[in-house]
């Protein structure tokens, strides 16, 4: 019965497929990749953490080899390449701004990383071993790491 409500909508060439609830007069479109990451990049870093920008339109990985890259979600191209880290990156966290990013890592240190410029505008460190795990609190004005 709620099958008869759905109905799909794909178009060739356009990669994405339009979902359309009738009952509800709700539809959702969903973006299918062109490429796998394995396409991108033939030998990959394992991926150990990833964080989607709170408006949607970016997704950050960090890998075992310290790198973090920000990809458009829409169409999966990379945008950009940050490097500053030199151990693993463990987590990561886009501030609700989605315009910065916290990092943390292997390597003892926190970044906040600006992403329109790939700079990095602090480095925290105090940590006496690799951190795991780093929150943002409210708008952004504190932070909780371990």
């Amino acid at each position: 019965e709620d099958k008869d409500q759905l109905e799909f909508e794909y178009e060739p060439g356009k990669y994405r497929v339009k979902i359309t609830n009738k009952k509800a007069a709700q539809s959702s479109t969903l973006y299918v990749p062109r490429a796998s990451y394995k396409d991108l990049h033939p030998n990959p870093p394992r991926i150990e953490c990833i964080s989607l920008s709170p408006d949607g339109e970016m997704a950050a990985t960090g890998a075992q080899d310290a790198s973090i890259r920000i990809w458009q979600i829409k169409d999966g191209t990379l945008r950009r390449d940050l490097k500053g880290h030199i151990g693993d990156i463990n987590s990561l966290q886009f501030f609700p701004s989605s315009k910065v990013l916290l990092s943390s890592s292997s390597d003892y240190t926190l970044k906040i990383w600006d992403i329109a410029n790939s700079s990095c505008g602090a480095t925290l460190s105090g940590h006496s071993s690799g951190i795991l795990s780093s929150s943002i609190i409210d708008r952004g004005r504190n932070i909780l790491s371990s």
